[in-house]
């Protein structure tokens, strides 16, 4: 396989048909707070909105989603298809970053004509890895796509303008440099790539020479260094003010959605160790992905002297230490581990709602293709030697045909679950069994479906791992409510309130509305909600406002404390949050009857 051009061809057919059973998936968990009820992507003629709404920290992503409504409205199908299309790009583009490598260093003494084979393998490895499913076939994955696409180029670039090529190539590093910008904008886990980018240099371009590479600091690295120090400022700015409560990680998501998320407690060293712990789970997905899980049960570590971050650390320092030592005997090998961890990194130091999930394995996943093509390499080349045959090349594609086979079966079975909630939320939950968010999902897609008994029993059983869980007791009062129930749904409408009044603003918006026949047991509700609350903030007092006009007798002080609240409600992201709803001709109608008072 000489050529490249043919190598990537053959990498985007059988990427098609890999993911071709994803297009019909419909949307999916958050896909609903990015897509469906994001008012900015609807308005694409104020690209400012569009680029600021929701995720400050994604703009470009935003801004795709808001390309793809303009397409395609809320037809799913056109979303999987631009995940598709940028999945297959960023398969092309690790061909060539690879071909470029490796016409030098991965094949010497004559062998620089099997480069593009090397590069075919490590193309649909990385195109077809089971783990990568959760990345191209979940709609709000994208954000991790569209990050490797400018991340690959700018790898690319950076090579491309190495000095060693002719001066009029110096326009590649500044274009390299404005696709780490375009990576940043799309997720923040391009942070490492700079890290990435000193690997690079130290074991290909500067051929292990740790004064070539200070030699080109100031003039190659720096600019890179500094740019990611500025997105840094933002990105921990963002993340102190959203893990001390005051503001949501996203103007438009409601505190209640973070909820079940957060672990308690959780700070920069917590979340180190437990970033070692989880490196154990981390890499298992990549050597052995057959337990793919969309919700992965990680507990959080708060020591050092916890098995799992012992184990983790263990296997950290040793891998480290492999990479270190490989640097000169195999410097690809070394090159692709040090790939999986930089490109960890940022989980490393930067706290999450999630200790873990699997689409942040997708740049590590280009890594492992890396790796793994060289120990195939490695065993092909043993065999020749073994039967004294020349058949390296042939062997290496051929164990490579195996294993992308068997990755490929095991993607499109994956791709299957994807389809329906239901299905997804039970997979989660029977592999996480004491978590609570699969159940709390679960119970909400059987909500949907009407099956109020289910969603009721899976309501419960959420409550009994989690008795604080405020979003279960809602599923319980909303299945209470389907099965006409409405006393039972008051009590436990009350019960959600008590195991966590802190989030009292979404939930009294979310349910004012349902509960109007048990008015006596929602009147106490109220008053326990304006005791807990004797300044209500102005969500809240938009919420018990609303409830005074449409169900109680007291409409003046209703209106008089709606009015206020309306008044004092200042952020847009909120006001919109509020609009999106079917809300602005009521407030209307209640404003001018506060008028004519």
């Amino acid at each position: 396989m000489r050529s490249v051009p043919v190598a990537i061809v053959i990498v985007a057919i059988v990427t098609m048909a890999t993911y071709w059973n994803s297009i019909d998936v419909p949307f999916q968990f958050d896909d609903n707070a990015a897509i469906v009820d994001n008012p900015a992507i609807r308005h694409l003629e104020d690209p400012l909105r569009v680029l600021t709404y929701g995720e400050p920290a994604r703009p470009l992503l935003n801004l795709s989603f808001a390309l793809n409504y303009r397409l395609n409205g809320l037809d799913p199908r056109g979303y999987h298809a631009v995940n598709l299309a940028l999945h297959i790009a960023n398969a092309a583009l690790l061909v060539v970053l690879v071909c470029l490598l490796a016409r030098r260093h991965l094949a010497p003494d004559g062998r620089d004509n099997e480069a593009a084979t090397f590069a075919l393998i490590a193309g649909l490895l990385f195109a077809v890895h089971p783990v990568n499913t959760e990345s191209v076939t979940y709609i709000w994955g994208r954000s991790g796509v569209l990050c490797a696409l400018f991340y690959l180029t700018a790898l690319i670039l950076f090579v491309a303008a190495h000095p060693q090529n002719r001066p009029a190539r110096a326009g590649l590093y500044w274009a390299s440099l404005g696709c780490f910008v375009a990576a940043l904008a799309s997720k923040a886990t391009a942070l490492s790539l700079p890290l990435l980018l000193l690997v690079i240099d130290y074991l290909f371009l500067s051929r292990g020479s740790t004064r070539a590479v200070a030699r080109s600091w100031v003039g190659r690295h720096a600019p890179f260094v500094i740019v990611a120090l500025v997105r840094c400022a933002f990105e921990l700015r963002d993340h102190i003010a959203s893990l001390t409560g005051l503001q949501p990680a996203s103007g438009n998501e409601p505190l209640l959605k973070l909820y079940d998320s957060w672990p308690e407690g959780l700070d920069l060293l917590t979340n180190l160790w437990t970033q070692i712990g989880v490196f154990t789970r981390a890499l298992g997905t990549l050597f052995y992905p057959l337990n793919l899980n969309v919700d992965h049960d990680v507990v959080v570590s708060r020591s050092w002297q916890e098995p799992t971050v012992i184990a983790g650390s263990a296997l950290l320092v040793a891998w480290l230490g492999g990479a270190v030592w490989l640097r000169r005997r195999e410097p690809w090998l070394a090159f692709a581990m040090a790939w999986i961890v930089v490109s960890l990194v940022f989980f490393f130091a930067v706290p999450l709602r999630d200790a873990f999930v699997e689409r942040r394995m997708y740049l590590p996943s280009a890594g492992f293709a890396i790796g793994a093509v060289v120990a195939l390499i490695w065993a092909s080349d043993r065999i020749a030697v073994r039967f004294n045959r020349p058949w390296s090349a042939p062997i290496a594609l051929l164990l490579g045909c195996v294993i992308v086979i068997g990755a490929t079966s095991t993607t499109i079975a994956r791709n299957r679950i994807w389809m329906e909630p239901a299905w997804l939320w039970q997979d989660a939950s029977t592999k996480s069994p004491h978590k609570v968010r699969p159940l709390i999902n679960l119970s909400v897609v059987q909500l949907r479906n009407h099956q109020y008994r289910d969603a009721l029993a899976i309501a419960d059983k959420a409550i009994a791992l989690a008795p604080g869980s405020g979003p279960a007791h809602l599923n319980r009062v909303d299945a209470y409510r389907g099965l006409g129930a409405h006393d039972a749904a008051a009590s436990a409408y009350v019960q959600a309130l008590q195991a966590h009044p802190a989030h009292a603003t979404a939930w009294l918006f979310k349910h004012f509305a349902y509960l109007g026949p048990a008015r006596p047991k929602l009147r106490s509700a109220i008053e326990d909600m304006v005791a807990r609350f004797p300044e209500l903030d102005a969500e809240v007092g938009i919420a018990l406002g609303l409830i005074a006009v449409q169900f109680m007798d007291d409409k003046p002080s209703g209106l008089r404390l709606l009015c206020a609240s309306l008044a004092r409600l200042q952020d847009k992201a909120v006001l919109d949050y509020y609009h999106r709803r079917p809300l602005r001709e009521l407030v209307a109608k209640l404003r001018s009857a506060r008028m004519g008072q």
